[in-house]
C-alpha cells in the first residue's frame, strides 16, 4: 500500500510528493463497545512511539 505514493502526483498542476506510515495495531476487545476507537487510539499511539524511536533510538539516553 506505502507504493502507492512512491510517484508524485499532480494536483492543481503542481507535483506534489506524499509520505505514507503503514502499521499494525492489536487491541483487546474493549469491556463495552466504543466503536474501535480504542482501536484508533492503540494505533495512534504506537504510531508516534515508533516515530519518536526512529527520531532518537536511545531515547534520550546518550553514551559519552
Amino acid at each position: 500500500m506505502a507504493g502507492c505514493f512512491d510517484e508524485p502526483f499532480q494536483l492543481g498542476g503542481q507535483p506534489v510528493t506524499v509520505r505514507a506510515s503503514v502499521g499494525v495495531a492489536v487491541h483487546v476487545a474493549p469491556v463495552a463497545d466504543d466503536g474501535g476507537e480504542g482501536l484508533l487510539r492503540t494505533a495512534d499511539a504506537a504510531m508516534y512511539r515508533v516515530k519518536a524511536y526512529r527520531s532518537d533510538p536511545a531515547g534520550g539516553r546518550r553514551r559519552g
